[in-house]
This record gives structure tokens, C-alpha cells and sequence, in this order.
């Protein structure tokens, strides 16, 4: 139930208490009792069990997230309330016969399994005119390019979907109608930020369901995607009541129709994604695109000591995810955050033009990029996507295993357990950490798979 301050509940809360002990009074034991409730209770399905039936989530779980930002209007916009007259022009940056160039590279780079998510490919680039997506964005390539680059992916092996939006609204969009937007408790508009396409308008899920969402998404699927569809924003901010006379919705209803999005776009193109891992959409979410947005310890708020994966330990093995706004990219960022992605055995996501703003501190996912603008740029970016591929191969297995325990047993030093007996040691000192007769090295990690001995007692 997500309540503002002057909300009261719309329906009785019940607590209950579930008293942890021996091994258990930890915060580990505390996210498995959760994910086991969450498992007894229907709601969700591990990874194992539904990438039987499903060809695209078992090559979503078993490759790397390749995220490319085609083109956009400039950010911060020039322009806070966008209309046809006065809309910027959108910056042209990764054409669509560009995708299949770099899609080649990747290739020729040992780089046979990708899921490649085309991010502004619709009507005046990312963030163009939500709620519209239609017409294609001709200055990239227009429908016909669309549709022969996602042919063509398809056709060297590569998994490809696109990035929508179901939570947003603009004044640039022909299809605006305040009628449309989420009511506050006040009787206002409720907004959202301010992005490329000016102010946003936060949509009463009710209304956009009914009225936008099946067109649109049976558009998007009609044109060839086959994958994790992306639908920004759901996951990562809590669904709110809607006050209007004439839609008025808790934010218990506003939670359904959000789940109703995901599990639409997962029936049509076989799995559903969006920015972060809220619990309300456990049950249709199959991959997060960043689960926190700040693993920095020098950015830790006063009152933290670390960063306690529970999410992690929660859901591992049921939804994919990637760590953090800092481990895109990994590869390219600082060594913290490459151990990140080993450390909760996290998807390996990568991010073309991620930092798309041209204000550099306003970047939330990094100044790092993967850029393509002349060979040399593409080469280094292939090279780093090629270098989370390896990691990917190494620990890719895990994300069909629950993260059963973690703990800290050293100084900055870590250890995951995982479901099928492997364990992952992370070294964050400066000095080797010996384990089980062998050594850590410094800002490293190590993986021990279990020995057959192991795996029978796994079994069982």
C-alpha cells in the first residue's frame, strides 16, 4: 500500500510477526523467510521453472543487457512545456543501420549472445512525445529501417526488444488530455520530472490501460520484437491513488494496472522489463535494470555503514537484475563496482549513451560511456562489452540460483552462497584473503563451484 502523508489507508493493515533464530537472526535469514513466502504464496516462480516453456526469458537469463540510446532531445530541455510549434530538434546519434553495424562488431568480438534494447526509437527520440511511440522516428531509419535492423538481428542471433513508456505523459503529444492524468489527494495534476520532452504528467494507470495501452503494445509487437520488453519507470516508484471524479483509484488498483502492463508485454513478446526491482510487481517483472540507484560507499547517506543486499538474496534466481546505476558498464568504472557485479552475480548490462545529458552531474548512471560516434569509440566499446560477455559465461549460471546466504568474514572481504553449493569471494582490501586453501587477491573476487560431493548433497 503506498500512501502520501495526508492519505489514510483504504483498507485494514495486519502485521505479522515471524521471530528469527540460531542461523536464521540474520539478514539473510530474514530475505529467505521472505522469499519463501513469496514462493508458497504463488506469487512468483523461479527463473528455472519458467525458462522452461519460454525460449526468449532462458536467452534473456543465459546473455548480456546491451541498452543503446539512439537519439534524444537535449537534456536539461530549453523548453519546459513542448508543442508541435516549439518542440527541440532531436539529437541523431545511433541510426538504426548503425545498430546493425555494431551488432557485426560485437559479433566478430566473440559477442554471439546479446539482448540488444533499442531506447528512442520512436516519435522525436527517448522521451519523445509519451504517450505516442508512433511513427518510428524517420530521422533514424524509419519503420521499414526498424524493421529490417530487428530481421537482421534476429538473424545473427541476437535477442532485440525496445524501451516504452506506460507511466508518463506530454503536452508535445497530440494525444495529451489532462482528462488522462493521476489526480493528487490536493486536486492537482500530478507531474512527474522534467526530461527531454519537457514536464511530465504522471498517467492515472487506469486511464492509460484503457485507452493507450493494448494498441500500443500489439504496435510494438507487430513490428518484430522478441524478448525482455522494456517499460520504463513502474518498477523503480511505488504506485499512487488517483483522486479524480471521474477515474478515482487506490493505490492498490493503480499497482494492478501496472502489473496488467508487464504481464501484457510478457504474453506478446515473452518476458517483461523495467528500471528498478519495487516488490508491488514481483510476480511479472523479469528483469530490473537497476536495483538501487547508489553503491558508492563515499556516498553512503551519514547513518549507513554498507550496503545490505537483501533484494539480492530475496529474489536471485527468480528476476534478473543488474546491481546498480554504477555497474553499468561495469567494465569501464571504477574497481568497486566491477566487483559488484561479481559479488551478487548480477546481469552484466551495458548502456550506449547512457550519459546522455549535457549537464555531466546530472548523469545518475555515470560519466563513463559506451560511445560509437567513430571506430576507435566503438572498438573500446565493443572491447568492454566483450569483457562482461567473459563474466557473464563464468557466473551466468547463477541467475537461475537463489543467493542463500552473505555475510561480511573479514575485513572488506565478502562471501555469497548460492543455492547449488558455489560461492563468490570478494576481496575489497589491499592485502590477499586466504580461503579454503586458496588466495583472494586484492580487489578481486574468486569463485568456488561445489565439488560432486556437493552437488549430491544439493540434491537433497
Amino acid at each position: 500500500i503506498y500512501l502520501t502523508q495526508s492519505e489514510k489507508p483504504f483498507e485494514d493493515l495486519i502485521v505479522k510477526f515471524y521471530p528469527l533464530k540460531g542461523k536464521d537472526a540474520t539478514y539473510a535469514g530474514a530475505a529467505r523467510l521472505y522469499r519463501k513466502l513469496k514462493l508458497d504464496s504463488g506469487e512468483v516462480v523461479p527463473l528455472k521453472v519458467r525458462a522452461k516453456d519460454n525460449p526468449e526469458l532462458a536467452y534473456a537469463v543465459q546473455s548480456c543487457e546491451i541498452r543503446m540510446r539512439l537519439g534524444w532531445k537535449p537534456y536539461p530541455t530549453p523548453v519546459v512545456e513542448q508543442t508541435l510549434e516549439n518542440e527541440p530538434e532531436m539529437k541523431v546519434k545511433i541510426p538504426f543501420a548503425k545498430v546493425c553495424e555494431i551488432e557485426k562488431d560485437l559479433l566478430q568480438a566473440g559477442v554471439d549472445k546479446a539482448e540488444i534494447c533499442l531506447v528512442g526509437w520512436n516519435k522525436s527520440g527517448h522521451d519523445g512525445r509519451w504517450p505516442d511511440s508512433f511513427p518510428v522516428e524517420p530521422k533514424l531509419g524509419g519503420e521499414k529501417g526498424l524493421r529490417n535492423l530487428i530481421k537482421e538481428s534476429q538473424k545473427m542471433g541476437f535477442q532485440i526488444v525496445c524501451h516504452s513508456n506506460a507511466v508518463g505523459a506530454c503536452n508535445v503529444s497530440p494525444n495529451f488530455d489532462k482528462n488522462d492524468i493521476s489526480i493528487d489527494e490536493k486536486g492537482k495534476l500530478r507531474k512527474g520530472g522534467v526530461w527531454s520532452n519537457g514536464q511530465n504528467y504522471r498517467f492515472c494507470p487506469k486511464r492509460y490501460y484503457q485507452k493507450f495501452s493494448k494498441e500500443n503494445i500489439q504496435k510494438i509487437t507487430e513490428l518484430g520484437f522478441r524478448g525482455m520488453h522494456y517499460i520504463d519507470v513502474i518498477s523503480t516508484v511505488g504506485p499512487v491513488a488517483c483522486h479524480s471524479k471521474e477515474h478515482p483509484i487506490t493505490s492498490k488498483a493503480s499497482s494492478e494496472y501496472w502489473n496488467r502492463e508487464l504481464a501484457d508485454a510478457a504474453s506478446l513478446m515473452g518476458g517483461a522489463a523495467s528500471e528498478g526491482g519495487y516488490d508491488f510487481v514481483a510476480a511479472n517483472l523479469d528483469f530490473g535494470l537497476y536495483i538501487t540507484y547508489n553503491l558508492n560507499p563515499k556516498n553512503y547517506p551519514k547513518l549507513t555503514d554498507r550496503y545490505v543486499p537483501m533484494w539480492h538474496i530475496v529474489y536471485n534466481g527468480i528476476i534478473m537484475s543488474n546491481a546498480a546505476t554504477d555497474t553499468v558498464n561495469f567494465p569501464i568504472k571504477e574497481k568497486w563496482a566491477q566487483l559488484k557485479v561479481a559479488e551478487f552475480a548480477t546481469k552484466p548490462t551495458f548502456y550506449f549513451n547512457s550519459a546522455f545529458s549535457d549537464k555531466l552531474d546530472m548523469n545518475w548512471m555515470g560519466k563513463n560511456d559506451l560511445l560509437c560516434s567513430n571506430p576507435e569509440e566503438t572498438k573500446k566499446s565493443v572491447a568492454a562489452v566483450k569483457q562482461g560477455y567473459e563474466l557473464m559465461k563464468e557466473l551466468g549460471y547463477l541467475q537461475y540460483e537463489f543467493m542463500q546466504d552473505h555475510c561480511q568474514i573479514a575485513d572488506n572481504v565478502f562471501k555469497s552462497v548460492f543455492s547449488d553449493g558455489s560461492e563468490i569471494i570478494t576481496n575489497y582490501s589491499q592485502a590477499p584473503f586466504e580461503y579454503n586453501g586458496e588466495l583472494v587477491a586484492p580487489m578481486a573476487y574468486r569463485l568456488f563451484k561445489p565439488g560432486l560431493w556437493q552437488r549430491f548433497v544439493n540434491l537433497f
